[in-house]
């Protein structure tokens, strides 16, 4: 075979793409869709470390950003959490709260003997103060891979 016609066969030859290592499956309507995370930490970074630390650069630019599907408020009186969205009657105790009408959804799009094990939306942690907030996402990962559910990299927290 002639060098120009292997040439021109391998350029035609069409690689299969490497398979996801992330997958995400919205499970409520209304989630924002998942966003693959930036250098600059979403804007939030200093912009000095932004420009001269390359290890928070880098350290920032790994994942996804997942947001909340609801917009919400939190109080906390130093013992108790009470939770409220727009449109809500008033301000609700957080013992562990689901998504509005999800539960029913969850029912209807679970497998067979799962239709009652809809996650919550908010749940309040083991720690006071601390709130679980669900994404409204499941994900599956590639054999071998695993996800770790954090905050943005090197952001500084309050003690607030």
């Amino acid at each position: 075979m002639p060098v120009a016609a292997a040439a021109r066969r391998a350029t035609t030859t069409v690689e299969s793409p490497e398979p996801a290592l992330c997958r995400f499956y919205r499970l409520i309507p209304d989630a924002p869709e998942p966003r693959r995370a930036d250098r600059s930490a979403d804007g939030t970074l200093p912009v000095n470390a932004y420009r001269y630390c390359e290890a928070i650069a880098a350290a920032s630019g790994f994942g996804w950003y997942l947001y909340p599907p609801l917009s919400f408020s939190l109080i906390w009186d130093g013992t108790e959490i009470a939770w409220t969205y727009e449109g809500a009657d008033g301000w609700y105790p957080l013992r562990g709260a689901q998504y509005p009408d999800f539960r029913e959804a969850f029912e209807h799009m679970a497998p067979e003997g799962l239709g009652e094990l809809a996650p919550p939306f908010l749940v309040q942690g083991m720690l006071p103060g601390i709130v679980q907030i669900w994404s409204g996402y499941v994900a599956r990962t590639a054999p071998g891979w695993a996800l770790l559910s954090r905050g943005a990299a090197n952001i500084p927290r309050t003690q607030g």
